[in-house]
């Protein structure tokens, strides 16, 4: 239905500060074109920063959907031993910018993982639809942490 989002930076005179935030308004833009969705408000918050230097990037978006018929209502969890696990999308070697790559080689480096907001929408439209005719007993987005820490999720485990 809508998203709002919370926008955390640095100095916006220092031009790679700048840059990021652009660079993130440019993508919430062009995401919310592609998904049809509006965005009802918003705050953005500079010069977050202390004497090591800026804060990292820190865009929090929050969105806001219906449930049309709560027969549709899908929930995040395995509901019986031997479910089958479905993988919609691409699974790329992709791990630049991950929290994997910092808190396990204290690296923040590599190139980020693409996204392809057409490619995106018909993954979720096609959610919708194994939902609304009942082929899935639940999903699960594969998002932070990759597909291990969504499998733990699922299970109930973290």
């Amino acid at each position: 239905m809508a998203i709002t989002n919370c926008l955390n930076f640095g100095n916006p005179t220092k031009p790679y500060v700048f840059w990021q935030f652009r660079r993130c308004v440019e993508g919430i833009a062009d995401a919310c074109g592609i998904l049809e969705t509006p965005v009802s408000g918003g705050n953005v918050s500079f010069y977050n920063e202390n004497p090591k230097g800026a804060i990292d990037p820190t865009p929090v978006v929050g969105m806001l959907g219906l449930i049309e018929k709560m027969d549709f209502l899908c929930t995040p969890w395995f509901k019986k031993e031997g479910d089958l696990i479905i993988l919609l999308g691409e699974c790329r070697e992709e791990i630049g910018g991950s929290e994997y790559l910092q808190l396990i080689h204290g690296l923040k480096a590599g190139q980020t993982p693409r996204l392809d907001l057409e490619r995106e929408r018909a993954v979720q439209d096609t959610c919708l639809e194994v939902i609304r005719a009942r082929l899935v007993s639940s999903a699960h987005d594969c998002s932070e942490g990759g597909l291990a820490v969504s499998l733990n999720l699922i299970r109930g485990r973290v």
